[in-house]
């Protein structure tokens, strides 16, 4: 069993005000902040505005924060965030309808359009504007090999936290309409797709990061913003066996390594503009870092930027010595590849429980059990 802390945030740490917007509200369960929404897309723009980005204004200031920490210049990150915010501000043209009227009425709650804009385009211009700096580590479990009877899905986020990054982890649960699934993401304020999340068929996901793709495409200007894109395949799909064919019927902006599992086991993605490929895999579970494994898009020597290939060794050569995970055990496995304070949020799907153990706070999240959170109440979907 995942053990739940009380722990109390560190005296100045940032915390979201539990409060009700509308049909909107923040609460915690135990330590974790969650934020459930429903209505229009303008109401929900309107209620993840004044709940979740209007308290925490700080963190519009990340992506220039992270272009000058990156590059020790504060006016080489302005210049590369007006850059920035130019070339992404052009993707709002490929933005799906619901996402851009969310984020419409939210910059309508009195945010700033340009530093939204940039939060939901900045990693999508990664292979034309920003340095290499984003790792993530995935490990999926089969059913035959996990203590609960059915797959387990676990994977550490790590992002260049700054010192602050961490302390904005939210959950994002969103009702069922007309046209889309109910789904929960993990992230952060302001962010309309997803880069973490799982919907109410048992189907989850998280996306990481690959740089420097061959090909004579890097970026597709004429693309949909990978986060959205991930949106609608929790919008839309129910088992991992159909975002492969979904995919490709869509225009994408950059590269991806795409990790997925449902109810009833998991596959990884080589997503690129012109690709979405099988990730290769070694044993019966998967395991995904920062690079692609296909004959295609393989590099002749794995890159060696956050130690992916150092990572993916030893989350295989983890999955092959453990015969039974339990969700506790996946998050152990995930310590052993964490990146200290980059890792700002660790995440164990369970798809058929509908469940998911939530670790958040100061980094490496791997080094506390995390929150177990069942979702099934939070989306109000019938048993």
């Amino acid at each position: 069993m995942i053990h739940r802390l009380r722990a109390r945030p560190p005296a100045g740490a940032f915390r979201f005000p539990e409060a009700r917007h509308g049909r909107g509200e923040l609460t915690y369960h135990d330590r974790i902040p969650v934020v459930r929404v429903a209505g229009t897309p303008e109401d929900v723009g309107e209620q993840l505005g004044a709940l979740s980005v209007r308290p925490a204004p700080r963190l519009l200031d990340y992506p220039e924060d992270l272009l000058r920490d990156r590059f020790k210049s504060r006016l080489l990150a302005r210049v590369l965030v007006r850059r920035a915010a130019r070339v992404g501000g052009r993707l709002l043209a490929q933005f799906p309808d619901a996402p851009r009227r969310e984020l419409e009425a939210m910059i309508a709650t009195g945010l700033d359009r340009d530093r939204l804009v940039l939060g939901n385009t900045l990693y999508d211009l990664k292979n034309i504007t920003l340095p290499q700096v984003l790792g993530c580590s995935s490990l999926i479990v089969p059913a035959a090999r996990s203590a609960t009877g059915a797959p387990v899905f676990g994977r550490n986020v790590d992002f260049y936290g700054l010192g602050y990054l961490h302390e904005y982890s939210l959950v994002t649960v969103r009702q069922r309409t007309p046209t889309a699934l109910a789904y929960a993401t993990i992230g952060f304020p302001g962010t309309v797709g997803c880069f973490s999340g799982m919907n109410e068929a048992g189907l989850a996901l998280a996306s990481h990061e690959v740089f420097g793709v061959p090909g004579p495409r890097r970026y597709n200007p004429c693309g949909v913003p990978f986060t959205l894109v991930y949106r609608r395949v929790l919008e839309e799909c129910t088992r991992a066996a159909e975002v492969a064919e979904f995919l490709r019927g869509l225009e994408r902006t950059t590269s991806t390594l795409l990790a997925l599992c449902d109810r009833d086991g998991g596959r990884a993605l080589e997503v690129t503009p012109d690709h979405v490929l099988d990730h290769p895999q070694d044993g019966d579970a998967i395991t995904c870092t920062n690079h692609y494994r296909s004959p295609e898009l393989a590099r002749k020597k794995p890159p060696r930027n956050f130690r992916t290939g150092e990572r993916l060794l030893t989350l295989t050569g983890l999955a092959a010595a453990r015969g039974t995970f339990t969700p506790a055990d996946l998050t152990a496995t995930l310590h052993a590849v964490h990146q200290g304070d980059l890792t700002v949020q660790t995440i164990i799907f369970e798809p058929a429980a509908l469940a998911v153990h939530v670790g958040f706070g100061s980094p490496p999240t791997t080094a506390r059990p995390p929150v177990r959170l069942e979702l099934k109440p939070l989306w109000d979907v019938p048993a």
